[in-house]
């Protein structure tokens, strides 16, 4: 901890020498982080204010320490919506406001007990969507909670970008308008050509976008 000065640097917590600290992401005034042993593996989720008693540990998650926090939280009800990827962490989804108490599971998508691997999470209007790595239904939505956690359609996207209020689905199948409602999905880039990287620009989104002649740089509002 430091405000940028020698006497306002100072050690918050301890761990073990065999332990690893891994993966600090700022959110809701708080830094989420992974902490735990590789062997046996015993990792978990924290959360810290800055001070050695705000320090607390939120859930067990196992696994390796790169699976406590694989994908970047995103903000969703005053809380942060978190996927740790763990054989032993159910459900996928948890939600936290970085205290013990203010974090539980929300849903479990998961398949023959193996995690959904929930991924490429964004935020929308009405809560956050995200990818999950199996099944014909990649594409869900979330409120929150396990009745609001379901599957939408939106085609098969590699990826998602939140552009303001609209969520940008994109990959081999090229950039997509994903609304979430059947049929309401709309193509932004031509057929046969997929977008291998994109990234926001204020009000636009700037990608490349693999064509027959060769990859060449697009940008989009969002609309076609």
């Amino acid at each position: 901890m430091t405000d940028g000065t020698g006497a306002g640097t100072r050690r918050v917590r301890a761990f073990c020498a065999c332990c690893r600290v891994a993966r600090l992401t700022a959110l809701l005034g708080k830094v989420f982080f992974a902490a735990g042993l590789e062997s046996p593996f015993d990792n978990a989720l924290w959360a810290s204010d800055g001070t050695a008693a705000g320090t607390r540990r939120l859930i067990g998650v196992g696994g390796e320490v790169s699976g406590v926090l694989p994908v970047p939280p995103v903000v969703l009800g005053g809380r942060g919506l978190f996927a740790p990827l763990s054989y032993n962490v159910d459900p996928d989804l948890w939600v936290s406001d970085g205290t013990p108490q203010g974090t539980e599971g929300v849903a479990s998508i998961r398949r023959n007990g193996w995690s959904s691997s929930p991924h490429a999470l964004v935020p929308t209007p009405a809560g956050v969507r995200f990818l999950v790595s199996f099944g014909s239904d990649r594409l869900w939505d979330t409120q929150g909670t396990s009745e609001t956690t379901v599957p939408i359609d939106g085609g098969w996207q590699d990826a998602l970008a939140a552009l303001g209020p609209l969520t940008l689905g994109w990959g081999i199948d090229g950039l997509w308008r994903v609304d979430g409602t059947p049929g309401g999905s709309l193509r932004l880039t031509p057929e046969s050509e997929d977008v291998v990287q994109l990234e926001i620009a204020g009000s636009r989104a700037v990608f490349l976008l693999r064509e027959a002649a060769g990859i060449n740089l697009w940008a989009s509002d969002g609309t076609a």
